[in-house]
């Protein structure tokens, strides 16, 4: 953003010029740049008790930093392969390369089991690999806010605070019900608290990018970590519940 040009100059040919001096690339230089307009906040304790972290884009920054975090802090060597997947433009339609709706994941796959297999890999050997996954798509959650509580299903909603929340969806991408058990189990077992949650009715929304590796004959279920204030410049989470769910993911490694 700029607002100072002369007589002889626009605003955005000094912000040009600026751009060039300070940082040392050329206008045509934006044209494959890749560049977002953020908030300079840093992260801030909220609440009396400072039990919520706010932040910008939590959705879904707080899921990845689980998943890597608990998959790096994994002791030993896992009984069966631990992946952790982050893709991009999950907002968007998971689209391009580099989101879920590609081709990447079962690439890797390939590039995986072919080496085991030799000369001998088929595609039928990435297809069982495929059918034996079990996948944690995690993605953050809107949960019952006390402001505007006619936006959630007051019965149905997840709250902060309550732990990891398993989502259904309805009409969308639902969890098969003995993999959803399974996670369950695995979540009672090692005392995390958790809690479902289904968007209001008639209304829909939700969704992510569980959906393409289900497609894939994936055993997939979504959780998440309730936020308040969803998709604000400053999201809201309680920090037991991204406790809960880091101890969720690091559990599901270990297994």
């Amino acid at each position: 953003m700029g607002s100072l040009g002369g007589e002889s100059t626009s605003a955005a040919t000094e912000v040009t010029k600026l751009l060039i001096d300070k940082y040392k690339i050329k206008e045509e230089d934006l044209v494959s740049a890749e560049l977002s307009l953020v908030p300079r906040d840093a992260p801030a304790d909220v609440g009396l008790d400072k039990g919520l972290v706010g932040a910008y884009g939590q959705d879904d920054r707080v899921s990845s930093f689980c998943a890597v975090r608990a998959i790096l802090d994994l002791k030993g060597t896992p009984k069966y392969t631990a992946m952790a997947y982050l893709s991009n433009f999950e907002e968007v339609g998971s689209v391009n390369n580099t989101g879920a709706g590609s081709e990447f994941l079962s690439s890797t796959f390939a590039q995986l089991v072919g080496p085991e297999r030799g000369a001998g890999y088929s595609d039928l050997d990435l297809r069982r690999a495929l059918h034996h996954s079990m996948v944690i798509s995690a993605d953050a959650n809107d949960s019952l806010n006390p402001v505007f509580p006619n936006l959630s299903e007051h019965t149905n909603a997840a709250r902060v605070g309550y732990g990891v929340t398993i989502k259904l969806y309805g009409p969308g991408f639902d969890a098969p019900s003995e993999f959803t058990a399974q996670i369950r189990g695995l979540m009672d077992r090692n005392n995390i608290p958790w809690q479902t949650h289904t968007y209001k009715v008639d209304e829909g929304g939700g969704g992510t990018i569980g959906g393409f590796m289900s497609r894939q004959d994936m055993e997939v279920i979504d959780l998440g970590v309730p936020l308040l204030s969803m998709h604000s410049p400053f999201e809201m989470s309680s920090k037991a519940d991204v406790w809960d769910f880091y101890r969720t993911m690091s559990a599901f490694y270990a297994q």
